[in-house]
């Protein structure tokens, strides 16, 4: 083991104590969870069937949390079992997803002059399997949203960890998002969770709370879903590309909107089990793609 897998091994070590250690303490209450048209009614957490430690894992962050009537979280949280990449039919070719994406996408979400100068914008892409993965999983979650009882539904991964003070900012966040849109019956979509596209999102009504996304946010490990957004992204499939970047063209359809900053985060302890795209061999140049928080170098040539 080089040095910076140690260094790398010891962090992933130290966050991994401490969160154990947090985890058997209060979060406190979060009352925009409950009962009544105007809360968050369920949880839905999407899980492999393979991983079921991180399942449990997720029940006790979500314990750590009451909602408004001081029913603990984790009793509100339902497990939807997730599309595995090892399947060969469940990642086989499908109206649902469109595994063929542009360079012109990933420019849309997140402008890089890099990528713009080494390839034209319609260079195809071709999605990995664990994203198609992905998506399909993102569409089942939805299908159940749109098909509930509940009207809205915070869609959870599991691999996710509430940040110091997030009860509080997911209560200011909902007020604010149920006074910007109370005709509508509340936001079809509330982000909890996002990484800000390389400092590029555009950020537009912002108030203390939250904002309204133009475009920018990568990840859908945390969010709030309505049943009528549900049925709004169902109509507008199929999915074209990994399903965080597809979302941000259905941004202003739907209204969706932003905690100003992100309270739950993804854990730093374990390994991703989604490879991300690779870029196509036309050109000649060394790229990061895709320019998230987390960067993956690759040698185009």
């Amino acid at each position: 083991m080089n040095l910076r897998e140690a260094s790398g091994s010891l962090r992933n070590l130290a966050f991994g104590i401490s969160r154990a250690m947090t985890s058997i303490l209060p979060g406190g209450r979060i009352s925009a969870f409950g009962c009544g048209e105007d809360k968050i009614g369920s949880i839905l957490v999407v899980n492999l069937d393979r991983q079921p430690r991180r399942w449990l894992r997720v029940l006790r962050e979500l314990g750590r949390f009451r909602t408004s009537d001081g029913t603990p979280l984790a009793s509100m949280a339902q497990r939807l079992s997730a599309v595995d990449a090892r399947d060969g039919r469940a990642v086989a070719a499908t109206a649902d997803v469109d595994s063929m994406y542009r360079i012109g996408d990933q420019l849309y979400v997140q402008p890089d002059a890099r990528l713009e100068e080494c390839f034209g914008v319609d260079e195809p892409i071709r999605m990995t399997r664990q994203e198609v993965a992905v998506a399909r999983s993102h569409v089942e979650v939805w299908k159940a949203v749109a098909t509930g009882s509940n009207n809205h539904v915070l869609v959870l991964e599991d691999d996710v960890w509430f940040a110091r003070g997030a009860a509080a900012a997911i209560d200011r966040g909902w007020r604010a998002a149920l006074q910007r849109c109370r005709a509508k019956g509340g936001p079809r979509l509330l982000y909890l969770s996002y990484a800000d596209a390389g400092g590029t999102a555009e950020r537009l009504d912002l108030c203390e709370a939250l904002f309204r996304p133009a475009r920018g946010l990568w990840f859908l490990s945390g969010y709030v879903l309505s049943r009528e957004g549900a049925a709004a992204l169902l109509r507008a499939m199929p999915i074209i590309g990994p399903v965080d970047l597809w979302i941000n063209y259905r941004f202003e359809e739907l209204g969706a909107l932003a905690l100003s900053s992100p309270v739950i985060l993804q854990r730093q302890d374990g390994a991703s089990d989604t490879p991300l795209s690779i870029m196509p061999s036309s050109a000649l140049c060394l790229v990061v793609y895709p320019p998230w928080p987390w960067f993956n170098v690759h040698e185009v040539v």
